[in-house]
């Protein structure tokens, strides 16, 4: 192999789906010349324009020069806004939860409280 020419990995993942590739460009070379090189597209037409692309997790733009070892990441579309699906999460975090909540709506004692309440009783007990 040319010692002049860059070797890059380009990788693509969706659920159950791991598609990773290692391509060797010439120097100059762009993620946009790794995608095609990896020829990406041909064997995942669920990727749509415009591509979403990063370097080693990093978000760049399609024209951003490589260098030697770079790790061409594609990203996927969100599939629901994050503010959202915390929204979500949360309403279904809270309606279990009010069926686990103590009875008569006060706290959940400690260890060390339970053990503090025990020694009460016996104490009352006693006298």
């Amino acid at each position: 192999m040319d010692s002049t020419l860059l070797r890059v990995t380009v990788a693509f993942c969706a659920p159950g789906v791991e598609d990773v590739s290692e391509v060797t460009l010439p120097p100059g070379s762009t993620v946009r010349d790794a995608i095609a090189a990896a020829r990406l597209r041909a064997r995942r037409p669920e990727l749509k324009d415009p591509i979403d692309a990063g370097i080693w997790g990093r978000r760049s733009s399609l024209d951003q020069p490589l260098t030697e070892g770079d790790r061409v990441e594609i990203y996927r579309p969100l599939t629901i806004d994050p503010k959202e699906g915390r929204r979500l999460r949360g309403e279904r975090r809270a309606a279990p939860s009010s069926s686990r909540a103590p009875a008569g709506g006060g706290r959940v004692a400690t260890g060390g409280e339970h053990i503090a309440a025990d020694l009460r009783r016996r104490r009352r007990a006693r006298a």
